[in-house]
């Protein structure tokens, strides 16, 4: 098994890119505390803090996959950014008012006794 301690987050980036499965899961668990970090200090309308953080690996898996250095901004910065919005659309999902109920009578509960 090779050793991906030696390299770079953007040289990981792009071997993960060129098809090695090593260097994603390198890059993976080296980000592994920043998602959690950043999953941390949110709650998730029914589900738990493990959802969060499922979401933010979601979103670090994108990150490594979609980086372009050529824009010149650090892998590090790109990756947290990716993470925060994966998070924030877990949380608006959750949270649409789509699937709350307008009216009491929306919601049907069988013939009314009187």
């Amino acid at each position: 098994m090779e050793d991906f301690q030696c390299f770079s987050d953007e040289q990981l980036q792009q071997m993960s890119v060129s098809g090695s499965v090593g260097a994603e899961d390198a890059l993976a668990a080296r980000y592994n505390q920043l998602v959690r970090i950043c999953a941390r200090p949110y709650f998730l309308a029914g589900g738990d803090s493990e959802d969060l953080t499922q979401e933010g690996m979601l979103g670090l898996l994108s990150a490594i996959r979609e980086y372009r250095p050529a824009q010149g901004v650090p892998f590090k910065a790109y990756a947290e950014l990716c993470i925060r919005r994966r998070i924030f659309s877990a949380i608006k999902s959750a949270s649409c008012l789509k699937h709350i109920p307008q009216s009491p009578r929306s919601v049907r509960a069988g013939p009314v006794a009187r």
